[in-house]
């Protein structure tokens, strides 16, 4: 049985249980800036495996990153794009997705083999500081394969609470995605829509290019 955690509990214990989890190889139901993510280490590749298990994940999909700063996107892109670095200036923390040229040191349960990575800064201050002490994490959707996305920790929990030893819940949060754009080809593309309007990304590469 899952153990869940409110994120303001009284003993301040909801961090330290969640960097221990994910430290020895664990799956955690964790709170973002969107919707409720199912969570590990993003450079232990059984645990990687073990979240594409869960939510029964498509061996093809890779599983998308969230990372504390910019300062840790250095052990994940190999070769940052032209457009990032105006696109995390405005956006970082939140919720834009970034799809990057993935570091041969990310493991192919992450990236299901591609040659890309998908990564973000969260605007959530609890999940940037489980990035600190732990690096970058594996954050997607807790629920199963093809199901609503869980937009609170009893959701997520029944989605998929049988596969995670810990859920730290940080109250109801929203069933919106992070916008998803794809920065490896010469014109970055949208491949989903979310919480960012794509013309708010396109304002910005406008104005970057100018």
């Amino acid at each position: 049985m899952v153990r869940v955690v409110p994120l303001e509990d009284a003993s301040g214990q909801a961090l330290e249980l969640a960097v221990a989890a994910l430290a020895a190889g664990g799956l955690v139901i964790l709170p973002t800036d969107t919707l409720y993510a199912l969570g590990c280490a993003a450079q232990n590749a059984a645990a990687a495996q073990a979240v594409r298990l869960a939510k029964g994940r498509d061996e093809r999909k890779p599983l998308p990153l969230v990372i504390a700063d910019r300062g840790q996107l250095d052990r994940l892109c190999s070769r940052p794009p032209r457009a990032l670095a105006a696109l995390a200036e405005r956006f970082w923390p939140g919720p834009l997705s970034l799809v990057v040229p993935a570091d041969p040191r990310v493991p192919a349960a992450v990236t299901s083999g591609a040659s890309t990575v998908a990564v973000r800064v969260p605007a959530h201050d609890f999940l940037r500081r489980v990035c600190q002490r732990v690096g970058p994490v594996v954050a997607t959707s807790a629920n199963r394969a093809g199901e609503r996305p869980p937009a609170t920790c009893a959701d997520a929990v029944r989605g998929v609470g049988e596969s995670a030893v810990l859920a730290v819940d940080g109250g109801e949060g929203t069933a919106t995605p992070s916008t998803l754009v794809d920065l490896t080809s010469e014109v970055p593309r949208l491949l989903r829509a979310g919480a960012i309007p794509w013309e708010n990304v396109t304002a910005v590469l406008r104005a970057a290019t100018s």
